[in-house]
């Protein structure tokens, strides 16, 4: 399986699909399946709190907007890229390797 997507991809949607689908669904929008998975369950467990799913699918949409504007001019993207410390350190506590 490549490593890499290329395909171009509107960032306010990606964006806009992570604000609205639960923190992921931008994600499958641009190719990154597993990472979309994942980022649905983290939102699910944070919804046990008041504010941690709100926190979390606005950082999941700034990281799919940023993603989606490499995608838009051009670039390409990894399965696994994520942009943002704080959004890492959220991935690595539930045990997903981002880049």
């Amino acid at each position: 399986m490549e490593n890499k997507i290329d395909s171009p991809k509107n960032a306010i949607v990606a964006a806009s699909l992570n604000l609205c689908g639960f923190g992921g669904f931008g994600y499958f929008y641009l190719g990154q399946k597993r990472k979309a998975v994942r980022a649905v369950f983290i939102w699910l467990l944070m919804s046990l709190t008041c504010v941690g799913p709100i926190i979390f699918a606005v950082l999941t949409g700034l990281d799919a907007y940023k993603l989606g504007l490499k995608l838009e001019n051009d670039d390409t993207i990894q399965h696994n890229e994520c942009h943002g410390a704080v959004l890492q350190r959220v991935f690595a506590f539930f045990g997903v390797q981002v880049v």
